[in-house]
């Protein structure tokens, strides 16, 4: 029985271009990926890809976590500013 998997629309599909190899070497039980057969092919590509797609994610996460400590930090300090303004015109 053919497994098929519908991944359009998910943001990781646009925003790591490794994405749909990466799915293939990780899900061999899938035999088409958005509607197109994987060929035996792509399966050898994307399977000899994956250490370096491992890779290349990881990096992508750490770069997202980092990136959001720094907005949290951000959006911290912003509350606070908010919170010293409103203490100020309440002490008026």
């Amino acid at each position: 029985m053919a497994q098929d998997l519908y991944m359009m629309g998910n943001p990781a599909e646009q925003e790591w271009g490794g994405f749909k190899s990466y799915v293939i070497a990780r899900l061999p039980q899938v035999d088409m990926l958005d509607g197109v057969e994987i060929t035996r092919s792509v399966r050898i590509q994307a399977t000899q890809q994956l250490p370096a797609l491992t890779a290349e994610l990881r990096e992508l996460a750490k770069k997202r976590a980092e990136r959001r400590v720094v907005e949290e930090a951000e959006k911290k300090k912003e509350l606070g500013e908010k919170a010293e303004k409103k203490k100020e015109r309440d002490e008026r």
